[in-house]
């Protein structure tokens, strides 16, 4: 079985048709079983490429791929009481918070955050920070070149998780294990739009109450 990952690479680096209709021989004789990954459906390919190979004949059957559901985010993250090292309740939590997206959990990112969480617990107490920067460094790479906006808002993003680490940890008194990267970056966005806010406020005759809301958190 021959498994190609990415066939848009492939077909960026324009491998000759030659190669192509090589595979289609070796499909064709039932000597090799083919599995592509693909972000768009191969037809597609084959119309914006002008592809002619038979090879590209070969696909009828497409299963499209998504987030994970909560059933299977859950069998994936108990494989590691198999390995002798479960994953407790809260832990589960917090790396499917990481992992949220849409209507269920991306794969790569529920491992990528299962796998240093493992190997955390390996070295002793879990470093929330810790392990979440290096996750989020690491998705980082993995992702394509975006638009300059784009990337400053990535960027506005991880300092605002940052500032609500900072604000949850050292102003509210909040332990590492006690808050979700949801809950940072919705603090850390607090926190940047609060001038924007106060003005906000002060305008429709709300000023005393912001600030009276402001001093009771940091009075705790």
């Amino acid at each position: 079985m021959l498994l190609l990952d990415e066939l848009e690479a492939l077909l960026k680096h324009r491998f000759p048709k030659t190669f192509f209709d090589q595979l289609y021989s070796w499909a064709d004789k039932s000597l090799v079983a083919l599995v592509v990954a693909t972000h768009k459906p191969v037809a597609e390919l084959v119309r914006v490429h002008g592809l002619t190979s038979p090879f590209f004949n070969l696909f009828g059957d497409l299963l499209e791929l998504g987030p994970l559901t909560e059933a299977e985010a859950e069998e994936l993250l108990a494989r590691a009481a198999q390995a002798g090292r479960p994953f407790s309740e809260a832990e589960k939590a917090r790396i499917k918070a990481w992992a949220r997206q849409d209507h269920g959990y991306h794969p790569a990112k529920l491992q990528l955050m299962a796998r240093e969480v493992f190997w955390a617990k390996a070295r002793g107490a879990v470093d929330w920070r810790a392990v979440e920067t290096r996750v989020e460094t690491t998705w980082s790479l993995t992702r394509p070149q975006l638009p300059w906006w784009k990337r400053w808002g990535r960027r506005a993003d991880t300092m605002a998780v940052t500032l609500g680490r900072w604000f949850l940890e050292s102003v509210l008194r909040r332990g590492p294990d006690e808050y979700s990267p949801a809950t940072a970056r919705l603090w850390g966005w607090l926190l940047f739009l609060a001038p924007a806010l106060a003005v906000f406020a002060t305008l429709l005759g709300y000023g005393p109450q912001l600030w009276q809301l402001v001093r009771g958190l940091f009075a705790r």
